[in-house]
């Protein structure tokens, strides 16, 4: 078995990036969902990891967003960024009751509802779902939970139909070392509902 392993050595000015293109039969709709594994295994709190940029047809960004993990509650972090970007650029998009620790595998889940020439504000929407292993009290059986984390209002532009995702490996002064594996993104007929 073998996953991506994305690796910032501190200094230099370039990021790498994955292209995660649309990959499910007949793909149609406004739901487009992106989804994989991750494991942050190299990290300096407050530093952000990866990018996540979903780019429509005409070669903008429709949604933008980085990964970080948080300096004051050590937990894993996606924040919105970008000038236009609704929620304001640096909303935190995690509810706080998720706690997702560095060194451990995830799954994270974007669902991003976008009606591509005819999106506007009140119709482009994000949902983000967690998968993970909450820590538990000594002697308790751990067990898996997926839980909403964000639902709401969500875009940085509004153009066209959804192209495909952008994964940007991040550089920055600080190493880092993210993990993913079984990245998907598919476009499906999924309608939006809070």
């Amino acid at each position: 078995n073998t996953c991506l392993r994305a690796v910032n050595k501190n200094g230099g000015s370039k990021a790498g990036y994955t292209k995660v293109d649309i990959s499910n039969d007949d793909p149609a709709g406004d739901c487009y969902t992106l989804e994989t594994r991750m494991y942050v295994e190299t990290y300096s709190a407050s530093y952000n990891l990866t990018q996540i940029q979903f780019i429509d047809k005409d070669g903008g960004i429709a949604f933008n967003a980085y990964t970080s993990i948080d300096k004051t509650t050590g937990n894993f972090k996606i924040a919105t960024t970008g000038s236009g970007t609704f929620p304001a650029a640096g909303t935190s998009l995690l509810d706080s009751s998720i706690a997702v620790k560095p060194k451990t595998w995830f799954t994270l889940r974007m669902e991003f509802y976008n009606k591509g020439a005819s999106a506007g504000t009140s119709n482009t929407y994000m949902k983000i779902y967690i998968k993970y292993t909450p820590a538990v009290a000594e002697g308790e059986t751990p067990v898996e939970v997926e839980q909403l984390a964000f639902s709401g209002a969500a875009y940085a532009t509004l153009g066209a139909e959804i192209d495909h995702v952008n994964l940007i490996h991040v550089k920055t002064a600080k190493s880092s070392a993210v993990l993913f594996d079984d990245i998907s993104l598919t476009r499906t007929n999924k309608t939006y509902a809070n």
